[in-house]
Parts: structure tokens; C-alpha cells; sequence
């Protein structure tokens, strides 16, 4: 799957600064989201083409995953120590963050976390297995 628009979602506790960067690394938008996922699926549809968002997982990536997978995106689950590029920058704002991410993502210099799949979560919730439903993302 050729992928056209590469995101990155900086993650904060009020509020998403999300960046879309083309093939060639050029900015195709960006903007200041709230907390609903509606919003991020707004800003995903109204980008061209398949998308691959690069999120870090952090304490709400769950339903930034679920959200972003809805449209059919595809995701990367950043793992959070090893984002260099971001956590090293001089300049740190949410939407500088946002832009370095897609980038990294554009560049498939992502070092992935792994996230069980919904699917297996719910199914294991179902057994009555007494564990937590809640995902997590290991590495």
C-alpha cells in the first residue's frame, strides 16, 4: 500500500496539534484539534490519499489509534523513548513535535511499540480472564 500523506499527532492533555506532510516532506496541513475523535477524523478525511499516522503512544493513545484506524489509516505506535528526533529538538512546541513525527514517519525511522489488536483485547475481556482490558503497548 503506496502510502500520500504522513501525520504526526502530538498528543497533549487538552488539546492534538496534528501535521500532514506530503511524499516529498512538504506540509499539507496543519491544525490545532480538540479532544474528540471527531475532530481527527475531520482532519484525516479532508487530507489526499492513504495516510499513515505515527502516534506515540502516551496515557490517551488508545483512542487516537482507534480513531485514526476508523479511517482506515493506516498507524504506527511510536515508541515514546526512542522519538530522538523530537524529544533532542531546541524548539519544542506541539506543532514543531507534530511535524517532526510525520516526518519520521515519511522517513520510516518510526521505532514501533506494539499494541494488541481491539479485537484480541475484547476477546480475551470476553473469556472472563479476570485481566485488564486495557492495551498496552510493549516493546
Amino acid at each position: 500500500m503506496e502510502i500520500d500523506t504522513f501525520v504526526g499527532p502530538d498528543v497533549g492533555k487538552a488539546n492534538t496539534a496534528a501535521t500532514a506532510v506530503d511524499l516529498l516532506g512538504h506540509r499539507v496541513r496543519q491544525a490545532k484539534l480538540g479532544a474528540s475523535d471527531g475532530e481527527l477524523i475531520a482532519f484525516l478525511d479532508a487530507l489526499p490519499g492513504r495516510k499513515q499516522v505515527a502516534l506515540v503512544a502516551c496515557h490517551v493513545w488508545e483512542h487516537i489509534n482507534d480513531a485514526a484506524a476508523s479511517n482506515e489509516s493506516k498507524v504506527l505506535l511510536a515508541h515514546p523513548f526512542e522519538t530522538k528526533l523530537i524529544t533532542k529538538a531546541t524548539l519544542k512546541t506541539d506543532k514543531v513535535d507534530s511535524e517532526k513525527l510525520a516526518l519520521l514517519a515519511r522517513l520510516d525511522a518510526v521505532l514501533q511499540a506494539f499494541a494488541s489488536p481491539s479485537d484480541l483485547v475484547h476477546c480475551v475481556a470476553c473469556a472472563g480472564s479476570g485481566s485488564s482490558t486495557r492495551r498496552s503497548p510493549t516493546t
